[in-house]
């Protein structure tokens, strides 16, 4: 089983906030990715396959159809703590990556929209992001240890 998300995606929005308690706010950031997927890990990061892997609830039919043509996007509870993000060629460790949600495309593919919330950062990443902004950037989402489709 895949323990990573790889993809393609445009970088939407950068926001910046405060966080943490009080006396010791520190700066975070929140990055809006979205790219195509596979229907898999759709699957996997929703927690519905099977113990054989195969999806209990699909949205595409045999062919890779789309079930509903007027589904709109779906958004589903999740939250992966402790990822680490590659993009733009930098590495983003301990992320909570969060705020998913999907438009089921033809193909067995989908638009997968997340957020990947950072605080600590190398000094140079707003700049290098912002560059990016609303452009085509290689993300890449994984954990060291662990599989991050544990859905347990």
């Amino acid at each position: 089983m895949a323990t990573e998300i790889k993809t393609t995606a445009i970088l939407k929005n950068i926001s910046l906030r405060k966080e943490g308690a009080e006396d010791a706010k520190e700066t975070a950031f929140d990055l809006k990715l979205s790219g195509r997927v596979d229907a898999e890990l759709i699957d996997k990061l929703m927690c519905h396959p099977d113990e054989a892997g195969r999806a209990l609830t699909s949205f595409w039919d045999e062919a890779g159809i789309k079930r509903i043509m007027g589904l709109g996007a779906v958004r589903f509870e999740r939250m992966i703590e402790h990822a680490n993000t590659e993009i733009c060629g930098l590495e983003l460790r301990d992320c909570t990556v969060k705020s998913f949600s999907f438009v089921v495309k033809d193909g067995f593919r989908a638009e997968l929209s997340l957020t990947v919330t950072s605080a600590d950062w190398p000094s140079n990443t707003l700049a290098i992001l912002a560059e990016q902004l609303h452009e085509p950037v290689d993300v890449r989402i994984f954990t060291r240890q662990g599989d991050m489709f544990d859905c347990v």
